[in-house]
């Protein structure tokens, strides 16, 4: 009767233990409690000084000068104040002198070329004046002559700076910019970052085992396996008994 229950009690056991072994794996069942180090939640956070701001929540950036986009350098306004034509002597030779007076608006001096344009009816004449400082806030009167033009030829003109040097940019002085703090992106201003892991305790299940509820269902079951058997091999002895002959 004893051979008869012995493969019923190793399969029982075989069973718990495996189901005790392979239980973290397993979805959340009776023998799971809340992971202590995570609290079920299966991730790990952790918070620490930002890196990029080193916990000031401001990093400096280098901010592109509007005025001049960043090259450190602008065109001078000069502007055309007036203009003017004539006919006139040069060492006993007629010319058209063209004449123009130009303001330099700006608080930088800097150097410029005016070219003139002198119409016929035939042909366009272009002369250029020597490369002219222009002074801050200062008027320069420009004179360019033109000696293709015939006596009593009817001409119209016209002058502009065909040229004129870049000057430093009054707004960042020739820097292109400036340094400026902003807000650290890393840690939106809080001088700190959080980052989540996952848990190792629980491999990011939100609950482990509870080893003391499997040992203690383990035991139980043994004890009634146990039980089970002793009641049984009683009771086979006893019934033995009542049925051998009296002698």
């Amino acid at each position: 009767m004893r051979k008869k229950f012995q493969p019923i009690i190793v399969l029982v056991l075989l069973l718990a233990t495996t189901f005790s072994a392979f239980q973290p794996v397993f979805a959340q069942g009776p023998f799971d409690m809340l992971c202590p180090e995570c609290h079920g939640t299966g991730k790990i956070s952790t918070t620490s000084t930002c890196s990029i701001c080193h916990g000031s929540g401001q990093i400096t950036v280098w901010e592109e000068c509007v005025t001049c986009d960043g090259s450190g350098k602008i065109a001078p306004k000069i502007t055309l104040k007036r203009m003017n034509g004539l006919g006139t002597l040069v060492w006993l030779d007629w010319v058209a002198r063209v004449e123009g007076v130009f303001h330099n608006e700006e608080d930088k001096g800097t150097y410029g070329v005016a070219t003139s344009e002198v119409h016929t009816v035939t042909t366009t004449y272009y002369h250029s004046s020597p490369r002219t400082y222009f002074p801050p806030h200062e008027d320069v009167t420009m004179t360019i002559d033109t000696p293709e033009i015939e006596l009593l030829t009817d001409w119209t003109y016209t002058i502009y700076l065909s040229s004129k040097d870049d000057i430093t940019c009054p707004s960042c002085d020739g820097s292109g910019g400036r340094s400026v703090l902003a807000t650290c992106s890393e840690c939106n201003g809080s001088g700190r970052v959080t980052t989540t892991q996952t848990c190792l305790v629980c491999n990011g299940r939100g609950y482990v085992t509870n080893q003391t509820a499997v040992n203690l269902a383990i035991f139980g079951v043994t004890v009634v396996i146990i039980g089970s058997v002793l009641g049984i091999t009683v009771f086979a002895l006893s019934r033995r008994k009542r049925q051998e002959p009296v002698r």
